[in-house]
């Protein structure tokens, strides 16, 4: 199985792809557990919280493997390592170590052309686009496979997203 990460800043549109890509191949998926986390917490999230949901992130992502083609994961570790280095300046070794031993197949990063969507656990609205510089430079620092997802429409998105499943993994069965 190919596990697949949407990733990106914020407001990016990595859960409605997540969500298209998985049906569209009738493919399982796992959700961002940073909403239902945050959700959950009756007070302010702290720096291990990250790492709290970094672990849980990864063993919904682990448990949800099995036979098949696709998983598709709304989020990973780099978001967390991402938002660590933001927030706090430093990222707990577990999340550098456990994304540098394994790193998904492929990573669809999003570019945040879409327009913003406030939502209470939503943080930046005005760096999107130096977050989203940040994820390329990390990607790039850990060597992960990754490609780019643009566009305003859904189906463009989508469109694109398929396009490079297809080149990625078809010459690789």
């Amino acid at each position: 199985m190919k596990r697949i990460v949407i990733t990106g800043p914020e407001s990016s549109g990595k859960t409605t792809l997540c969500r298209t890509l998985a049906a569209a191949r009738a493919a399982p998926w796992v959700p961002e557990y940073a909403r239902e986390y945050l959700h959950a917490l009756t007070r302010p999230y702290r720096e291990d919280d990250l790492l709290r949901i970094a672990r849980e992130q990864w063993r919904r992502q682990q448990a949800a493997l099995r036979e098949g083609s696709f998983l598709f994961c709304d989020t990973g570790l780099l978001v967390l390592l991402v938002w660590s280095e933001v927030k706090y300046g430093r990222v707990d070794p577990w999340i550098v170590q456990t994304l540098r031993e394994h790193p998904a197949d492929l990573y669809l990063l999003c570019r945040p052309d879409l327009p913003w969507e406030p939502d209470p656990l939503r943080e930046n609205p005005d760096d999107r686009e130096d977050l989203f510089v940040l994820y390329q430079q990390k990607a790039n620092q850990f060597g992960l496979p990754y490609r780019i997802i643009a566009g305003a429409s859904p189906g463009e998105r989508l469109a694109q997203a398929q396009s490079y499943l297809q080149k990625t993994f078809s010459s690789k069965k």
